[in-house]
Formats: C-alpha cells, sequence, structure tokens
C-alpha cells in the first residue's frame, strides 16, 4: 500500500539519521577509514538481505539498517577533504558529488533493467555500486592524515603522506 511505501522510506530516513550520528561519532574516535568501510559494509549486505526479507517487518528493518549505512557516507567526504589543501576543497568537493547522481542515475537504469523480472533482483543490483566502493575503498583509501595528527599519531600520518607522495610524484 501507499502507507507501507511510506513507512519503508521513513525507515531508510530515520536509519540515516540514527546512522550519521553513531558512524560519525566512530569516524571521530575510531578512525576515518573504519568508519567508511563499516559504511559500506552494513549498505552492501543489508542491500542484499533486502532480497531476502521475508516480510513486510523485516523488510522495515533491513532497510532501516542500509538508511544506517548511508548515514556514513559523510565520512569519506571527510576523508578526502582532509587529503585537500583549503585552496582547493571547494572544486574537488564538488567533483565528489558527481559519484552520487552517478549512482541516483543507475537506480532507474537498473530499475528498467530488471524490475519486470524480479524486485529482488534489482534491489541486489542497487547493492553492487557500494560492494565495488568498498572494496576499492579498502584497497586505496588510506586513513586521513588529520585524523591521525589529531590523535597523536604522527609517525603514522607521515607514512600516509610519504605514500601519497610517492604515488602523485
Amino acid at each position: 500500500t501507499a502507507r507501507q511505501t511510506a513507512n519503508m522510506t521513513a525507515c531508510v530516513f530515520a536509519g540515516s539519521l540514527v546512522g550519521t550520528l553513531t558512524l560519525g561519532y566512530l569516524g571521530d574516535h575510531l578512525g576515518r577509514r573504519p568508519a567508511f568501510l563499516l559504511s559500506c559494509a552494513i549498505i552492501s549486505l543489508f542491500g542484499v538481505f533486502t532480497a531476502f526479507a521475508t516480510g513486510y517487518a523485516s523488510l522495515l528493518g533491513i532497510r532501516f539498517m542500509v538508511g544506517f549505512g548511508v548515514g556514513g557516507l559523510t565520512v569519506p567526504f571527510d576523508i578526502f577533504a582532509e587529503f585537500l589543501p583549503t585552496s582547493h576543497r571547494g572544486k574537488h568537493l564538488l567533483v565528489i558529488e558527481y559519484f552520487w547522481t552517478a549512482g541516483s542515475l543507475m537506480t532507474p537504469l537498473f530499475a528498467y533493467l530488471t524490475l519486470e523480472t524480479s524486485w529482488r533482483l534489482f534491489v541486489i543490483m542497487c547493492a553492487l555500486p557500494c560492494i565495488v566502493s568498498g572494496f576499492l575503498g579498502f584497497c586505496l583509501v588510506p586513513e586521513s592524515p588529520r585524523w591521525l595528527i589529531s590523535v597523536g599519531q604522527d609517525e603514522r600520518a607521515l607514512a600516509v603522506i610519504r605514500s601519497a607522495a610517492l604515488v602523485n610524484g
């Protein structure tokens, strides 16, 4: 029904609210990278779990958890911002928003390709970009040097900066 659909949407937004508060806090206390990877894992796992929901109540809980993970997606924005000099932040942080736009455009494409066949396949396909992002983030995204310095891990911060300098020539 329309009410059930609205409740599902509300659960995602409620999860996002709780996730932002929780995962943002974890990003400040455990590190930006672990919070980002945890966000990706939650979205990916519960995105796939959506396809296996056995009823309306379980679907609401699962979608809440997807929203919870989405709440943590502010953390990669922080990592990126903390690597950039202030003179370049505005321009480059705007570029990262194009990935949100691309993801938003992929959703109707996935719907067009799958919904006549299976809504379950649709939700699994919608989890794929986050699975890929999590994998790439695990392989390529270091901890924020600014965060490392803020918690007294100066040597690790220096190692991250040296590694970035090496990669960037």
